[in-house]
């Protein structure tokens, strides 16, 4: 095996961005991937993960990021996030959050009822109680809801309330 030798470091090692497929060779690995174990080629990360900005390991996506593709993380799209880890794809927001902007890490905890895949908070819909934010139930016939109420309220005497 060839060793070079970084100039900053106190040992000779093997550079893990490069690879070596002669003795007389360093090549430097193209960009999302890392040379291998035995440094004789380059290696794509796989699904999930990414390789580091020095190009030396895999590593774990990013959070807001999805690395479905490890040459090319993409930021999650507004309505999803990611908080990092082994990531292949972005995960809808969750009822009763929203994930307003691309690159989402933590959704953000609405006040009403909010539906899943929201960049912003909702309100509770007309002829809906709304227990919580990621809870809506439809009014019982012969009760109703004006939108923005979280309650289901007994049809007024001489009005008709269908479900």
């Amino acid at each position: 095996m060839i060793r070079y030798h970084d100039e900053y470091a106190t040992r000779y090692h093997y550079l893990l961005r490069y690879y070596c497929p002669t003795a007389a060779q360093q090549i430097p690995c193209p960009a999302g991937q890392v040379s291998t174990t035995a440094r004789t080629t380059c290696k794509t990360c796989e699904q999930g993960k990414m390789a580091d900005t020095a190009q030396s390991a895999c590593v774990d996506c990013s959070a807001g990021y999805t690395c479905n593709n490890p040459l090319n993380p993409v930021k999650c799209g507004a309505a999803s996030y990611s908080t990092g880890g082994v990531v292949t794809s972005c995960t809808e927001c969750p009822a009763g959050k929203r994930c307003p902007e691309t690159g989402t890490v933590t959704p953000i905890t609405c006040a009403a009822y909010t539906p899943a895949g929201s960049t912003e908070c909702g309100t509770c819909p007309a002829g809906f109680s709304c227990a919580d934010s990621a809870t809506k139930t439809e009014c019982a016939a012969g009760t109703f809801s004006p939108a923005t109420e979280t309650t289901c309220t007994s049809c007024p005497l001489g009005h008709q309330c269908p479900s």
